[in-house]
């Protein structure tokens, strides 16, 4: 089936918006479960505080935060009774970390405190979830190919070029994580537009009937 450009962008904004629509009510199940804030910003925070100001105490704040971070990730790989007590351990020495009195003479440490008291069940969700990464670090390198992409193809020079190339990365990236194949969706997707039928689905068989279902 011959497209014109404007056909396709159609396409991808249609199916963009369905995509968001569903991954918005995804999300929002994920979020009234489990949240799990970024350990590599925090640990880089601190790392940063030790490097412009050194002082005794910012240096073993970083460095005892990087050592309880490293064990809660051991401690989340653990099975059994082991591993229970690990993570029991792991959230202990965060506690105790985030309440040492000493750190809190230091106007700066004492933020990352208080940041670590407003949040600290959400920098744990990791332990008990081997499926939830302590980090976005996948998140971020997964932007970065497209980051490039447009960036070696001189921009998309128009708002409309910068929605289109939106769209087409969500679509695309997002049949690769749901195991779809590309161009058996395209084609799919051609097929439904001329004959103004809805879009095939991007998700897999399961996601796609829990967003229907909610």
């Amino acid at each position: 089936f011959p497209l014109s450009t404007g056909a396709v962008a159609q396409i991808c904004t249609r199916t963009a918006q369905r995509t968001a629509a569903a991954e918005q009510e995804l999300a929002r199940v994920a979020q009234a479960t489990r949240h799990q804030w970024c350990w590599a910003h925090l640990l880089r925070d601190a790392r940063r505080l030790a490097e412009l100001v050194p002082s005794p105490a910012r240096e073993e704040f970083r460095d005892r935060l990087l050592a309880i971070y490293e064990a809660a990730v051991e401690a989340q790989r653990r099975a059994g009774p082991a591993g229970v007590q690990a993570r029991r351990t792991s959230c202990q020495r965060l506690g105790r970390l985030m309440r040492c009195p000493r750190y809190a003479e230091d106007q700066e440490l004492g933020r990352l405190q208080e940041r670590l008291q407003r949040e600290f069940a959400a920098y744990l969700t990791f332990l008990d979830d081997p499926e939830v990464a302590p980090d976005n670090n996948r998140a971020e390198r997964e932007l970065r190919p497209a980051v490039l992409l447009r960036k070696r193809s001189l921009q998309t020079r128009s708002e409309a070029g910068e929605v289109a190339f939106a769209h087409w990365m969500s679509l695309t990236q997002t049949l690769r994580k749901q195991g779809p194949e590309l161009e058996p969706w395209l084609r799919q997707a051609i097929a439904a537009y001329w004959q103004g039928t809805p879009l095939p689905s991007l998700f897999a068989p399961e996601a796609a009937a829990h967003a229907r279902c909610n």
